[in-house]
């Protein structure tokens, strides 16, 4: 009976994730290159666009960032510093940020987006479509450029295979478990 509860469990995980709504985020890869600073990770975005513009494209909120910054003082990224104006602009630590991602072909305005590493707060903002600034005080100024692509997401046919591999599995625990119960009868 346990089995069948777990088979029942899987079956209806499964289904939940295969048949889950729309995102309400998307996931962006991101890569700034300067002479003596590299920082690559991901940020996710609101599907929702915020109402601000750069030139003709529409901003969404930036919701969270990872990755490293390589270079001296950097680090792993271990956060965002939200913004209590979102989308509108905020200053903290003497940075003015808004924390909006635009699309090509600038993807952060001159306000950017405020991040930290252990112990050291970064600004990343674009002067332009092919100039963009890393500051952290006492750390470094930098310029460089900026690529932004869309992360990889699962097609549909990778989501069909997990749900009949779990099913499978699902359906091997029950055979045995049925045989078990009839060789000890």
């Amino acid at each position: 009976m346990a089995q069948c509860r777990i088979l029942i469990a899987s079956l209806v995980a499964s289904a939940m994730a295969f048949f889950a709504g729309p995102s309400q985020a998307a996931t962006f890869n991101y890569d700034f290159a300067s002479g003596s600073y590299n920082v690559i990770g991901q940020i996710r975005v609101s599907n929702t666009p915020d109402g601000i513009f750069l030139g003709a494209v529409q901003g969404s909120d930036i919701l969270a960032i990872t990755g490293v910054v390589s270079g001296p003082g950097g680090g792993p990224i271990t956060g965002l510093l939200l913004n209590p104006n979102q989308p509108n602009p905020n200053v903290a630590y003497g940075f003015l940020y808004d924390n909006v991602r635009f699309g090509p072909p600038q993807y952060l305005d001159t306000n950017g987006v405020l991040f930290t590493t252990p112990g050291i707060v970064w600004n990343l903002w674009g002067n332009g479509p092919t100039d963009y600034e890393l500051y952290a005080y006492g750390v470094t100024d930098s310029h460089g450029t900026l690529t932004d692509s869309p992360a990889p997401t699962p097609l549909p046919s990778t989501w069909t295979m997990l749900l009949i591999g779990l099913v499978g599995l699902g359906f091997v625990a029950h055979r045995q478990s049925r045989s078990r119960a009839l060789s000890a009868a």
